[in-house]
């Protein structure tokens, strides 16, 4: 599966409870409110990185801040944090969508689609400001979601030799 280049803008947050204007937050089996005056949406684009051994997609607020292609394995990425249950649609080229859930390693399976047919991946979360949202995708028929502090992942792939 080959992401499609996703330099798209993303502008607001679904996650907006439109009668009280609060960020509704998902973490785990618990929900919280974060009131309207203590958040902020930011524009956040996707960079894709070729890697020695896979593909990286980073959403960042600094996409431009990635290089398009880095020597560094995946399994070198910075640790992070596995973002868990987190809600993934992939929908094809017909419009069916596929609902997913990642698991308490932050994985999702791609066991049982079909091969060969391109989808586009849609998530609806979250992160700090200061954090990335990193996609790992393997050869091992899986997709890995990965939280990091910015500046940390961005010298980690940027400096790997």
């Amino acid at each position: 599966m080959a992401p499609e280049s996703i330099r798209r803008q993303t502008w607001g947050d679904p996650h907006e409870n439109r009668t009280n204007f609060a960020l509704l937050l998902q973490n785990g089996s618990e929900s919280k409110s974060v009131p309207r005056n203590r958040w902020k949406a930011t524009e956040a684009s996707g960079q894709k990185i070729s890697c020695a051994d896979g593909t990286l997609i980073v959403v960042s607020a600094k996409g431009r801040d990635y290089p398009a292609v880095s020597r560094i394995s995946l399994n070198g990425l910075p640790p992070g944090q596995p973002v868990l249950r987190a809600a993934l649609w992939l929908v094809d080229s017909n419009g069916t969508v596929v609902e997913k859930e990642t698991d308490e390693q932050g994985r999702i399976s791609l066991n049982g689609l079909p091969p060969g047919q391109p989808y586009r991946i849609r998530v609806n979360l979250s992160i700090p400001a200061d954090e990335d949202l990193l996609l790992l995708i393997t050869a091992e028929n899986s997709l890995q979601l990965r939280r990091a502090k910015h500046d940390t992942a961005k010298n980690t792939i940027q400096n790997a030799r």
